[in-house]
C-alpha cells in the first residue's frame, strides 16, 4: 500500500512510475481510489505483487522513492497491507464494488494484469450500483455517462 500520494498521481501515472523503475512485470493488482462525491484521489494505492522478492524490492526502493511527480508536503509512505492479501482477495472485495460500475473510466478502476499487460477484470456476482455523488455536478465531472 503507497500513502500520501502527491497530488495527480493517477492510476495511469502509478503504473507508468512502477513500469520506468523496472517493475513492470511484477504486479498483477493496481488501485488508485478516487473519492466520487468529492471528485478527488484519495491519495493512496493498493498494489499486488506476483511474489514476496518483487514486493520486498519495491518496499525498499519506493520507501526512498524521490521521483514523484508534484511532489508536496506530504511524503509518500510504502506499507504492507493487513486487510487483503493476494490478488484473488484484492480481485473479490472489488469485483462488485460501484467503482466498477459501466459508467466509471477504466483508468479509475481497480485493474488486474497478467505479465505486465492488463486482464479484463472477472464478471460481477450481482449488479453494481453506480457509485453515489454529492452533486450531479460532481459525478459529471468524475464519472463519463
Amino acid at each position: 500500500m503507497l500513502r500520501n500520494l502527491p497530488r495527480g498521481v493517477t492510476q495511469p501515472v502509478l503504473l507508468e512510475l512502477l513500469n520506468s523503475n523496472g517493475f513492470a512485470q511484477g504486479y498483477d493488482f493496481v488501485y488508485v481510489p478516487h473519492n466520487f462525491a468529492t471528485a478527488t484521489l484519495c491519495g493512496f494505492a493498493f498494489i499486488n505483487f506476483v511474489d514476496d522478492d518483487t514486493a520486498e524490492r519495491f518496499f525498499d526502493d519506493f520507501a526512498i522513492f524521490v521521483g514523484w511527480p508534484n511532489e508536496g508536503n506530504d511524503v509518500p509512505t510504502v506499507e504492507w497491507s493487513t486487510n487483503l492479501q493476494g490478488q484473488a482477495a484484492q480481485m473479490e472485495r472489488y469485483r462488485n464494488s460501484p467503482t466498477m460500475h459501466s459508467s466509471v473510466p477504466e483508468e479509475m478502476k481497480p485493474s488486474l494484469f497478467r505479465d505486465g499487460v492488463r486482464v479484463a477484470f472477472p464478471a460481477p456476482t450481482k449488479a453494481i450500483a453506480a457509485p453515489k455523488c454529492r452533486s450531479l455536478g460532481q459525478c459529471k465531472s468524475t464519472i463519463r455517462n
